[in-house]
C-alpha cells in the first residue's frame, strides 16, 4: 500500500526523527513509503539533510495562480493519483486542510504528537475526516477522545518506538567522578525552557559538583542559550557540538550518565526514549503527557517540578556522589525501554495494525468521509485553520462556531477534576488564541 507522510519542514525534532525511523521500518516490511515535502517557498532549505534511504518527493503547484488554493488542489490530486493511499499529515497543520476533500480511497491517519493547542485544534478541525487517529501518550489519547467522542472506534494509543540493544551498553566515560549530562532537541525557550539548562550549569558550578554538560541541537533560542553558558564553555564545563542528524546523536548517549529535559510541555519526547535505551538516567520536568507513561520517579528516573532549579541541582548532586545509585537507575532506565512497549518493532507492529484497519475499512466501504459543512462554499471542501486569511462570510461563520465551541469547552472543563482541568486549559486557550487571531486577520473575498 502507498503510504505518504507529509512535512512542511525538515528540522531537528522528535517528530521528524520518529517519522524517519517509522518510514524505514514500514519500507522494510514491504510498504511503498514516501516523504512528501510541501515547502512554503522556493528559497527554503532544510536544517537537516534529506534522508537518502527513503523516497523524498516535493509537491509542485502553480504559485502564480494562487498561494493556498492551488497548493491544496495539487496535494489533493497527488494523493488521489494512485490509490489506495494512506496519508499521514503529521504536524502539517495547514496542508492537511485537504482531508475533507479526499475521496474515500485515500485513508487519512492523524497523529497527535504533543500536548499543545496546535495538535488539539488539528483534531477538533479535521478529526472527523480522518480514518484513524493515533495519540503518542495515554494523556493525549484521553484528551483526543474528550475533543470528539465520535472518534472512539478509530482512536488508538501508540507510543513512539526506538531501537535498543539486548543488554545495557557500556562506556568507559560513564560512571566517573565527573557526572556527564546531555540535552538534545530544539533550542526553544517557549516549549523546552532551555534557559533552565544554563541555570542548572551555573548552579552545579557554584556547588562545586564535577560535571560536564553537552547541549546538542539548534533553534530560535540558540544565541541566547550560548550567551548564557559562555563562561561555562570557556571553563570546559559545557560544550555545543555542531548540529547532527539523529543517526549521529544516538551513539553519543552511551557516554553520558543523565539526560535532562526542562520542558513546559511535550507529547512523548523521542530523545528521552532514545537516551534511556542507551542507559541515560532521565531527569525531567513533571509533565502530564508522555512522562508518566515512561518514568517512575526515583526508580528508573526522576520527575521534578517545572522551573525548580534547586531540585535539579540536588538530584544531580546526589547522583554524582552515589555512583552505585547511578548505575542502578541507569540499568532500570534501559530495562524500561528494552522490555516495555517502546521498542521500534512493537510500535511498528501497532502501526501496521492501524494501517490494515484503515485499508480494510476502505475496501468494505465502512468509513465514508463526511462532506464538510461550510456556509457559502468557503474554500470549497478544504478546511484550513481559522488563522488563515478568510472571506467575510467565513469570518462570521467561524466567529459563531468559535463562540459555541468555547461555551462547550467551558462546560466540559467544569466537569473535570482539578488536575484534568489544569492540563485541559491548553484546549481552551487554543480556542481563545485562534479567535483573537481570527478577529485580527485580514478578511478577503478569496484565498491566496
Amino acid at each position: 500500500m502507498r503510504i505518504v507522510f507529509s512535512t512542511p519542514t525538515w528540522i531537528i525534532s522528535g517528530v521528524n526523527s520518529f517519522t524517519l525511523n517509522l518510514m524505514r521500518e514500514l519500507q522494510h516490511r514491504g510498504h511503498d513509503v514516501e516523504l512528501l515535502v510541501i515547502r512554503q517557498g522556493d528559497a527554503e532549505a532544510p536544517e537537516l539533510p534529506w534522508p537518502n534511504d527513503v523516497s523524498v518527493k516535493f509537491l509542485e503547484w502553480n504559485r502564480e495562480q494562487s498561494w493556498w488554493m492551488a497548493r491544496w488542489e495539487a496535494l489533493r490530486d497527488y494523493l488521489q493519483a494512485s490509490t489506495p493511499t494512506v496519508y499521514f499529515p503529521n504536524y502539517d497543520f495547514e496542508n492537511s486542510s485537504v482531508a475533507p476533500a479526499l475521496r474515500n480511497e485515500v485513508g487519512v491517519i492523524g497523529i497527535v504528537h504533543s500536548d499543545d493547542p496546535h495538535h488539539y485544534e488539528h483534531v477538533q478541525r479535521l478529526g472527523r475526516y480522518w480514518n484513524a487517529v493515533i495519540s503518542v501518550s495515554s494523556f493525549l489519547h484521553a484528551n483526543t477522545l474528550r475533543l470528539d467522542r465520535a472518534l472512539d472506534d478509530r482512536a488508538f494509543h501508540v507510543p513512539y518506538g526506538v531501537r535498543h540493544d539486548s543488554a545495557p551498553p557500556l562506556s568507559h566515560r560513564r560512571g566517573l567522578e565527573t557526572i556527564r549530562i546531555v540535552f538534545s532537541g530544539r533550542f526553544n525557550e517557549e516549549q523546552k525552557r532551555v534557559s533552565d539548562l544554563a541555570k542548572i550549569g551555573h548552579g552545579l558550578k557554584q556547588r562545586g559538583v564535577p560535571f560536564h554538560l553537552t547541549l546538542i541541537g539548534n533553534g530560535p533560542s540558540e544565541v541566547d542559550l550560548k550567551a548564557a553558558v559562555q563562561p561555562l564553555v570557556d571553563q570546559g564545563c559545557v560544550d555545543f557540538p555542531a548540529p547532527m542528524i539523529n543517526d549521529e546523536i544516538l551513539p553519543l548517549y552511551v557516554d553520558y550518565d543523565c539526560f535532562v529535559l526542562t520542558s513546559n510541555y511535550e507529547g512523548l519526547p523521542v530523545a528521552l526514549l532514545e537516551s534511556m535505551a542507551r542507559g541515560c538516567i532521565p531527569i525531567v520536568t513533571d509533565l502530564a503527557s508522555g512522562v508518566p507513561d515512561v518514568i517512575r520517579h526515583d526508580e528508573n528516573g526522576f520527575i521534578l517540578p517545572r522551573g525548580d532549579i534547586a531540585s535539579f541541582l540536588e538530584c544531580l548532586d546526589r547522583l554524582q556522589k552515589d555512583r552505585g545509585r547511578r548505575q542502578l537507575v541507569s540499568d532500570r532506565a534501559f530495562k524500561t525501554i528494552a522490555t516495555g512497549p517502546f521498542g521500534i518493532d512493537s510500535v511498528v507492529d501497532r502501526y501496521d495494525e492501524v494501517i490494515d484497519f484503515v485499508r480494510r475499512n476502505i475496501e468494505v466501504g465502512h468509513y465514508i468521509r463526511p462532506k464538510p459543512f461550510r456556509p457559502n462554499g468557503w474554500a470549497g471542501d478544504f478546511m484550513p485553520p481559522a488563522a488563515l486569511q478568510i472571506s467575510p462570510d467565513a469570518y462570521y461563520s467561524l466567529k459563531w462556531q468559535n463562540n459555541r465551541q468555547a461555551q462547550e469547552l467551558a462546560a466540559l472543563k467544569q466537569q473535570l477534576s482539578a488536575a484534568e482541568a489544569s492540563s485541559f486549559e491548553y484546549v481552551l486557550q487554543s480556542k481563545v488564541s485562534l479567535f483573537r487571531r481570527l478577529l485580527g486577520a485580514p478578511r478577503r473575498s478569496s484565498y491566496r
